[in-house]
């Protein structure tokens, strides 16, 4: 697993054989859209950013309703 960048998390998915020129890079464009297809002796490696899913935590404060925020954040963590 690859760092995370703001609000993305970047990962690398070896995709074998380079195949002909380019052919990396097509493939890895396929499977991730906005990937980065490179090859490194004679292997595909294939880079790529995803958005990370919203936070769980809905209480932003200062809202009046954290009470009730802490009830629903309570409630969204214990259920996974």
């Amino acid at each position: 697993m690859m760092p995370t960048l703001a609000d993305k998390t970047c990962s690398r998915d070896p995709m074998g054989a380079c195949g002909a020129a380019g052919q990396c890079d097509q493939n890895c464009k396929a499977k991730h859209p906005g990937g980065q297809g490179s090859c490194n002796f004679g292997l595909c490696n294939c880079d790529y950013c995803v958005q990370n899913p919203p936070s769980k935590n809905y209480c932003t404060g200062g809202s009046g309703l954290c009470a009730e925020c802490a009830f629903v954040n309570m409630f969204v963590n214990s259920s996974g």
